[in-house]
């Protein structure tokens, strides 16, 4: 028993150190837009979250970088964040959002509600940019920055303290939690009320939750896989693309999602589906 419980006592505190990391570097960059009553708009650039979201990613480097085998640590965090998709599978989840975007946009036509493509280059908190550069800036700060955070440093030690399936739930507690000033401030956030918050938001992001650990779990703990796959949905919800699409959007994730819940749920050989590789 000692023996078990030195990792354990290593993957709380590792855990710990991780929190106050993410909570002070990104709860930190966007005080001054809470306290100030700003309003973050899509398709301008001031005011804007942006910076804030790359705390995921600067705490788990910074947690890595205090612990007592900081050089594995980093090393393993380091592979994580630069493997690519694993496979033709671990290739079309990645980009998955891309596929999906395409989809829904055919949908929306037939159903008289036709997709805005231009809306794509405004983004919340960004000013208008051409795809690639707008592509860039979200791919490194919102989907390398948050799930080098969540994806390639959290999940393994929550799901090696709570289990493979509990261990997403409690990321989606943390991951809930870390976004709560962003109510404030983000305008597609500030109309929501309560119902929309915790059935739309919430049970969103519990199923999104196991959609990225299933896409991460599929290319071996890729958190450029998870990247990919984040920005592109972010671009689909988080635009002007037209209000048909994050509708869309959110539907299939919150039925893939729930999809997973379920076969994790009930058939414990699935729960490899959304178990990435234990930490070192």
């Amino acid at each position: 028993m000692p023996a078990m419980r030195v990792p354990m006592r290593r993957d709380l505190g590792a855990v710990f150190i991780y929190l106050v990391f993410v909570f002070l570097f990104s709860w930190t960059a966007w005080a001054p837009l809470y306290f100030s009553n700003a309003t973050v708009i899509a398709g301008s650039g001031f005011p804007t979250h942006i910076p804030g979201l790359l705390g995921p990613a600067l705490a788990a480097f910074a947690a890595a970088a205090v612990v007592r085998d900081r050089r594995m640590q980093l090393a393993d965090l380091l592979r994580r964040s630069v493997r690519l998709p694993v496979g033709y599978t671990g290739w079309l989840l990645a980009l998955s959002p891309a596929i999906l975007i395409t989809i829904g946009a055919a949908i929306g036509r037939i159903v008289g509600q036709p997709v805005k493509f231009a809306g794509l280059l405004s983004y919340s908190g960004l000013p208008q940019l051409e795809i690639w550069p707008l592509f860039l800036i979200v791919f490194v700060a919102n989907g390398l920055g948050e799930e080098i955070g969540w994806r390639a440093y959290l999940q393994p030690r929550l799901q090696r303290i709570f289990g493979t399936a509990s261990g997403v739930v409690v990321l989606t507690i943390v991951w809930a939690s870390w976004h709560l000033p962003l109510f404030h401030f983000l305008a597609a956030y500030q109309h929501m009320d309560m119902a929309t918050k915790f059935f739309g938001f919430g049970l969103g992001l519990l199923c999104g939750a196991f959609v990225l650990a299933h896409v991460t779990a599929v290319s071996r703990g890729s958190a450029l896989a998870a990247a990919l796959w984040h920005t592109l949905y972010n671009l689909g919800t988080a635009t002007q693309l037209g209000s048909f699409m994050p509708i869309f959007l959110s539907v299939v994730v919150m039925i893939w999602g729930g999809t997973l819940i379920l076969m994790v749920a009930f058939r414990p050989s699935m729960r490899k589906l959304i178990q990435l590789p234990a930490p070192p």
